[in-house]
């Protein structure tokens, strides 16, 4: 149990100290995420040692893989930044995954919390984009109506089919189901909306230009940069690596123009908060 409460301790302050820097430099400093996972991985250690069994540790390395497996997906797909990844293995080796309680049915923690992360980090990403347009409101208005009236035509059809499969239906019995297709529906033309509001807020109003010596490793270029005809760096990439960097300092580029993306350790925290106040509620369900 005090074991339990050290790690999670740890888990606490690290994602809120990583919370301010994401908040406020849009990245997560690596001496912060490696000093945690090395944190974790050393308690694994020492716990092993006190009670003389291997597992400890075992556990450990095996939340620190998980944590790597599922980071690096979301991080490969473009859905996270390298920081985030790295604050999840560091989560993972401080709560370990005992395989051995998940073979016999008990769901570790350290699942609930990413699935929890996920679930929470979703609300607070609509919530912050919502502040984005009300902080941009001049600039998102103008081109959200804007791209709406280019659009004229495809929302005419898409309104179309779905007034025709509206009507269409009343020829369902089931009041249950037919509620669940108009529900469908709706989430069909607020869907459409909300996509082209996104793109919107992704090329308007979280793209600024910086001097290079802000730049940092993992920064989203907006622009493909081409040097003497080769390409150096540009938005197909998973961000700015340190050797682009060196190469456009070399050649004196002065500004980039770069996508800010969404802060997302306030949402591990927030999520984190509520697996401390929840507890492991996939146990519960399952």
């Amino acid at each position: 149990m005090e074991m339990f409460w050290l790690t999670n301790s740890i888990i606490f302050l690290g994602l809120l100290f990583g919370s301010y820097t994401d908040f406020k430099k849009r990245e997560v400093p690596d001496i912060l995420n490696y000093s945690l996972i090395c944190v974790g991985v050393f308690l694994g250690i020492l716990n092993s040692l006190f009670i003389w069994s291997l597992w400890p540790v075992i556990w450990s390395l095996i939340g620190l893989g998980c944590g790597y497996l599922f980071g690096a997906a979301m991080f490969y797909t473009g859905q996270w930044g390298g920081g985030d990844a790295k604050m999840l293995m560091a989560i993972g080796a401080l709560q370990g995954v005992n395989i051995i309680s998940f073979m016999s049915g008990e769901i570790p923690l350290f699942f609930t919390t990413v699935l929890t992360i996920l679930f929470v980090g979703s609300i607070y990403g609509v919530f912050y984009m919502f502040w984005i347009i009300f902080v941009n409101w001049k600039i998102f208005k103008k081109n959200y109506f804007s791209r709406l009236a280019e659009l004229r035509r495809f929302r005419m059809y898409v309104l179309i089919c779905i007034i025709g499969l509206f009507l269409g239906s009343f020829f369902i019995q089931d009041l249950f189901i037919r509620s669940m297709f108009w529900l469908l529906l709706s989430l069909l033309f607020l869907g459409m909306h909300v996509i082209i509001a996104v793109k919107i807020v992704e090329k308007f109003c979280m793209t600024k230009e910086i001097p290079l010596s802000k730049a940092t490793e993992g920064d989203w270029v907006v622009d493909d940069i081409f040097i003497d005809g080769k390409r150096i760096c540009g938005p197909k990439d998973l961000g700015l690596t340190l050797e682009s960097l060196e190469i456009l300092k070399k050649h004196k580029v002065k500004f980039l123009k770069i996508k800010e993306g969404v802060p997302f350790i306030p949402g591990f925290f927030l999520g984190f908060i509520c697996v401390l106040i929840v507890g492991n509620w996939l146990n519960l369900l399952f």
